[in-house]
């Protein structure tokens, strides 16, 4: 089964076309709440279709991308 996200095709298996940490996709939104906006940043690998980091801000800069870039790397060992 396939659902159209965007301009994105999401199946429910891995990709066979992507190695693992070769593409990673994200996605900036912001969720209202009582106390106001906050920010979510997800990192996703398109290969496990998993998401490897996240960062959650009360803004939307730069540094709310690259924490969560930094999380990815983190958790998925890589270097580059």
């Amino acid at each position: 089964m396939q659902q159209r996200l965007g301009i994105l095709i999401w199946s429910t298996g891995s990709s066979p076309l992507l190695p693992r940490n070769r593409l990673w996709v994200t996605d900036l939104t912001f969720v209202p709440t009582w106390a106001g906006i906050a920010y979510v940043c997800f990192i996703i690998d398109a290969f496990s279709q998993m998401i490897v980091g996240w960062r959650v801000a009360s803004n939307m800069r730069t540094e709310t991308v690259l924490d969560a870039i930094e999380m990815a790397r983190w958790a998925r060992g890589t270097e580059a």
